[in-house]
């Protein structure tokens, strides 16, 4: 079952992006913050969790906002409040006993410099056509990930 913050961070990022792009950012995210993590923990760390693309789609949430308040004119302090936000989430969700507090930080980070990326580069998002093969290759790559796993 899809904790409600979960689900709310991958809705919000899927209205803002479109349904593909959400997608992929939150599986690359996701794939790279667990990727960082187990790089900087060495061969006996072989934990990933797809908390870490929950906690990329807060980040680039964040960033969105961000980018999208600094080119409206908001004073620049202000344009950083959605920033804040999202850490307050990160650190008020991410930090628990049993969590994996590192793979939540690299996954916000680069959820967030993701999110940079698409604000400044898909203004506006793709149409319904791209945004359906993208869903569609999303759920091939995750199908084909979980096919050589489970070999």
């Amino acid at each position: 079952r899809m904790w409600p913050s979960a689900r709310a961070s991958f809705t919000a990022l899927c209205r803002a992006l479109g349904p593909g792009v959400g997608v992929w950012l939150m599986l690359v995210a996701g794939a790279a913050g667990n990727a960082l993590n187990a790089a900087l923990r060495g061969a006996p760390h072989s934990a990933v969790g797809a908390s870490t693309a929950i906690f990329g789609a807060v980040g680039a949430l964040g960033a969105l906002q961000f980018v999208t308040r600094s080119r409206g004119g908001v004073r620049r302090w202000r344009a950083w409040v959605p920033i804040a936000a999202a850490l307050g989430l990160l650190a008020m969700l991410g930090t628990s006993a049993d969590s994996d507090v590192l793979a939540h930080l690299f996954g916000f980070g680069v959820g967030a410099v993701l999110g940079v990326g698409a604000a400044v580069a898909l203004s506006p998002p793709p149409g319904r056509t791209v945004q359906a093969m993208l869903v569609a290759a999303a759920l091939a790559t995750v199908a084909a990930a979980w096919i050589v796993a489970l070999r």
